[in-house]
């Protein structure tokens, strides 16, 4: 009886120990994956949108021709082409401004 009992101890402490080792491995494999930041196209610089299009000339259109209703008139205006959208679309917004306050003269 001892003799089970202490096989069952050792098989629950490797048990135990087998998963530490392995969430600790998947918490690793997560911390190394890296964030994408997400940049709102009306108001992001050129240079910050320059870092997600890749493409200086265009990010210079995109703050040119502000404001956005949403980001899918980067298409919609012939800005970009869908493909180039399709590859960071998930890197932008088109957060709506508030509007101006009106001058109190």
């Amino acid at each position: 009886m001892v003799h089970k009992t202490r096989i069952l101890r050792r098989t629950a402490t490797a048990l135990l120990v087998l998963t530490f080792c392995l969430s600790g491995a998947a918490l690793a494999q997560e911390s190394t994956t890296p964030v994408m930041a997400v940049i709102d196209i009306n108001t992001a610089s050129a240079l910050e949108i320059e870092g997600v299009v890749g493409d200086p000339e265009l990010a210079q259109r995109i703050v040119a021709s502000r404001p956005f209703a949403n980001k899918r008139q980067l298409v919609s205006r012939e800005l970009m082409p869908l493909e180039a959208y399709d590859k960071v679309k998930d890197r932008l917004v088109a957060r709506r401004l508030p509007p101006a306050p009106e001058d109190a003269n």
